[in-house]
């Protein structure tokens, strides 16, 4: 039999089915140059993390220690694991009673501070772990509680927090160079900032300057020194992110789901994705806004693929 090549174009569910210049229906496959190549076969881990395998995962991460070594973390509602040989070790702080919050949505984030690794998961005290020595502990230095964090140039910052009083539109930030230090302070330049505008702190991405996502805003974070320490420009308004976990960063460029659309913001520019092709099939009828916390994001940098699973 004589193989024919046929060329089929990209995914456009949201245009007619007629004369539709690409394909309505495109299953268990991935985008390539010319076409659709197979999707993988998942491979499924089946070791439960540690006594909370009733639960689910509520955040995973991979990095890199400067040794070169490789890390994946994860954790469910009562504590934190790191994946070894195919099996999860509980490598949550020694305190009684671990983490709490079992009953609520809330999830875990991560971030890099060199060679340790801080999570947060809001019910609870931010936790930090040299890579390869653990157990987590408390951050020192009572940090408040935060849903989650980044790395901004020498700074830790956390960003929805709760200290005593829930504050979803604050951002706090540590000492210059010590994410051990939070007393607010001119000298050591730790210090706080409310988002007046722009709705409630949906994520942050770290860098050489911070990208705060806000509900209905997308804010810049930038170090400029004492006495302001960092200013905060609105770049954009009305196009925010009230999906936390479709924020995934590549580059200098954050992926998101946004109210009506699929973006990527990338040096202040905001570009649509989905518009017109893909973007009232999947957020309008696909996608189940209930179950907004579970949503979760990955990029594969090998095939420059952005993976948004929900």
């Amino acid at each position: 039999m004589k193989w024919v090549s046929l060329p089929i174009g990209e995914w456009l569910p949201d245009q007619p089915a007629l004369n539709n210049p690409g394909v309505t229906v495109a299953k268990n496959c991935l985008p390539s140059e010319t076409g659709y190549i197979p999707m993988r076969q998942p491979l499924a881990n089946t070791s439960p993390l540690g006594t909370s395998a009733e639960d689910r995962v509520r955040g995973a991460v991979a990095m890199k220690g400067s040794n070169g070594t490789s890390y994946v973390f994860a954790g469910d509602a009562g504590a934190l694991y790191q994946l070894s040989a195919q099996a999860w070790d509980d490598i949550s702080t020694a305190a009684a009673g671990k983490y709490s919050g079992t009953g609520t949505d809330e999830r875990w984030t991560f971030s890099q501070w060199g060679n340790q690794i801080v999570a947060n998961n809001y019910n609870n005290v931010p936790q930090v772990m040299t890579l390869g020595t653990p157990p987590f502990a408390a951050l020192g230095g009572s940090p408040p509680n935060a849903r989650y964090s980044a790395v901004i140039r020498d700074f830790l910052v956390l960003a929805y927090l709760q200290d005593g009083a829930i504050r979803p539109n604050r951002v706090r930030w540590s000492a210059f160079n010590d994410i051990t230090s939070w007393t607010r302070s001119l000298a050591t330049q730790a210090d706080q900032q409310d988002l007046q505008e722009g709705g409630w702190i949906t994520g942050i991405v770290g860098g050489q300057y911070g990208t705060i996502f806000q509900e209905d805003a997308i804010t810049i974070m930038q170090y400029v020194g004492p006495p302001s320490i960092f200013t905060f420009d609105r770049v954009k308004d009305s196009s925010g992110c009230r999906v936390p976990g479709s924020i995934v960063k590549f580059g200098s460029a954050s992926f998101f789901m946004g109210k009506d659309d699929f973006y990527v913001f990338d040096n202040g520019q905001l570009t649509g994705l989905g518009a017109g092709k893909i973007a009232r099939a999947v957020l309008t009828y696909d996608y189940d806004q209930n179950y907004s916390h579970r949503v979760y994001s990955a990029i594969d940098p090998d095939r420059s693929i952005v993976f948004w699973i929900y």
